[in-house]
């Protein structure tokens, strides 16, 4: 299970403003237990900027860094690997291709028969890629022909067909060139999210100038708007000026 946030406004923002103080100590807190490295991706007019680290972010100078230097839009992820998966840097979120930078907190097994069924669409994925890697491909494929909501809903129906009840969590976070989305989608009957009904639920805060969005577990600043959970299977998205949030959830 990985940690999830994101922001984007009209003005360039440090992460460590957007979270205020007690957030931050959350954050850094969770990095202790999502000890397997960290990444963030951010928007400019100039395209996607992406960094991955291998260390935990509590012991990591360049997140110190990164909390401190201010950007428009970015997606931040600290990496708690499953056991079965790679622990390299290689296989650290965010993930960038093309117009799109993605993050997946979560997991499925199977996702070796999404990746031969990319691979019989003459779409190249490496046969040691992770389960996230196989999902972003995935959405990215279901991307050609179709908005950005309706391929992460197509993508999820098509894992959960494969993976049967062997998954726990598709939230992930998209930015392509106009947006950021949040998709909040969990296995509700698992024992993790019975145990602990937050444990996969997304939250929120809007302003008239920014947007930021999280995993359950660190809070962000709420002097001047309330902060919102995101309804399971629910997709919003906003612009990369911090405005404009709507509910985009696609009925299919």
């Amino acid at each position: 299970m990985c940690r999830l946030f994101a922001y984007t406004g009209a003005n360039p923002c440090t992460p460590r403003s957007v979270l205020g103080a007690q957030g931050t100590a959350e954050l850094l807190e969770l990095s202790h237990e999502h000890c397997h490295g960290w990444g963030q991706a951010s928007k400019s007019a100039h395209g996607f900027s992406c960094t991955r680290i291998p260390e935990a972010a509590y012991t990591s100078s360049a997140f110190t860094a990164c909390l401190d230097h201010p950007v428009y839009s970015t997606m931040i992820h600290l990496r708690q690997a499953s056991s079965a998966m790679s622990k390299k840097v290689v296989h650290n979120h965010p993930f960038v291709s093309g117009h799109y930078a993605f993050c997946h907190n979560g997991y499925f097994q199977h996702h070796e028969k999404i990746i031969n069924f990319l691979h019989n669409r003459g779409i190249e994925v490496p046969y040691q890629a992770t389960d996230t890697e196989a999902y972003f491909a995935l959405m990215r494929y279901y991307a050609h022909s179709y908005s950005i909501p309706e391929a992460l809903k197509l993508s999820a129906q098509h894992i959960l067909s494969v993976c049967g009840q062997n998954w726990l969590a598709l939230n992930a976070l998209v930015m392509d060139d106009k947006y950021l989305y949040a998709f909040n989608f969990y296995r509700a009957d698992s024992a993790l999210a019975l145990a602990k009904p937050t444990r996969y639920k997304m939250h929120y805060q809007s302003t008239d100038a920014m947007w930021a969005v999280g995993s359950e577990g660190f809070s962000f600043r709420t002097e001047s708007s309330k902060v919102h959970w995101m309804k399971q299977g629910q997709i919003l998205r906003v612009s990369h000026q911090g405005t404009g949030l709507t509910d985009v959830t696609p009925h299919i």
